[in-house]
């Protein structure tokens, strides 16, 4: 099934396809969870040089509507983000924004809902966690054509939220009380739990075959946390602003965590965090998430807006 297309602006195609009543049916899981989600704008700073503060001119709001738009996630060598957005009320189904021609894809249209799209390489393959009619939150693979998904991990009905390791390893956040950070196999569905109480935000940096996380109950306070996969040593990064989760790597090492409209970074010995953009004048509500392009030069932040707002 290939999805809609739609010309830019993004927000008027969504407004459109809402007005339409575009979408798939009403599952009660998926409806259930749209009706709690926030209301969310996905907005983009384009940056020239990452390790200098970006003008905040260069914000706009890709997803300007009443709604939910959330979890961007760029499309490596391509100019492109994926992002799961609720347009009907319903359920929540995943579209690709295209920078170079400006157009709109909607890459799900299905019974379930689809969140945390992330791309699995350039040709437009991507992951979800896929909310079944029974609740089950499961990780399902899609081609860019919407043909054929694929159901990976069968046994697994708590994935909340993911990032892949290689082809047959996916770094897996398994919702639960408490939650709980874990290594999967795809092909034996064996798991190795590594940490419980974490943060949403995870991460894979291959550089040093390491991952991250925020920890956020095992240590006596917040931390973010360094863990070799190579010789299991962990270390404890630094600690995270007071009031934020999560957070994002730059290739020089250099770490952006955003707080209320602010988006702070520490670089070198991680002994502080410093103001990478003040965008209180320029923002309707806080930031919630982040994410960069791979050449650095995007940065896309959800920002939750109030209601009526």
């Amino acid at each position: 099934m290939r999805g809609k297309f739609f010309p830019a602006p993004v927000f008027a195609a969504l407004a459109a396809l809402a007005a339409c009543g575009g979408g798939g049916g009403d599952d009660s899981a998926g409806a259930a969870i749209a009706a709690g989600v926030p209301n969310t704008d996905i907005f983009l700073l384009s940056v020239k040089d990452i390790d200098d503060s970006p003008d905040p001119a260069n914000l706009r709001n890709l997803t300007a509507r009443p709604g939910y738009d959330n979890q961007p996630a760029f499309v490596p060598g391509r100019q492109a983000l994926l992002f799961s957005s609720i347009v009907d009320g319903r359920q929540a189904d995943i579209f690709e924004y295209d920078f170079s021609e400006e157009l709109l894809t909607q890459l799900t249209d299905t019974e379930e809902s689809e969140y945390s799209p992330t791309p699995l390489g350039p040709d437009g393959d991507y992951s979800v966690v896929r909310v079944e009619q029974d609740g089950a939150q499961r990780l399902w693979e899609f081609s860019r054509t919407g043909r054929e998904p694929r159901l990976l991990l069968p046994q697994w009905r708590n994935v909340g939220y993911h990032e892949w390791i290689d082809s047959r390893r996916v770094l897996a956040f398994l919702v639960g009380d408490p939650s709980q950070l874990a290594v999967i196999d795809i092909g034996s569905g064996i798991a190795e739990v590594l940490a419980t109480g974490i943060g949403r935000s995870i991460h894979y940096r291959p550089e040093s075959d390491s991952i991250s996380f925020l920890d956020i109950i095992e240590a006596d306070r917040p931390v973010m946390v360094s863990y070799s996969l190579g010789n299991r040593e962990r270390i404890e990064i630094m600690e995270p602003r007071p009031d934020a989760q999560d957070y994002i790597f730059t290739s020089d090492d250099a770490i952006l965590m955003a707080e209320e409209k602010v988006i702070y970074v520490a670089t070198g010995r991680r002994t502080r965090w410093n103001v990478w953009a003040d965008l209180t004048d320029y923002l309707p509500g806080p930031i919630s998430r982040l994410a960069l392009s791979a050449d650095e030069r995007w940065v896309a932040l959800v920002v939750t807006v109030a209601e009526g707002g």
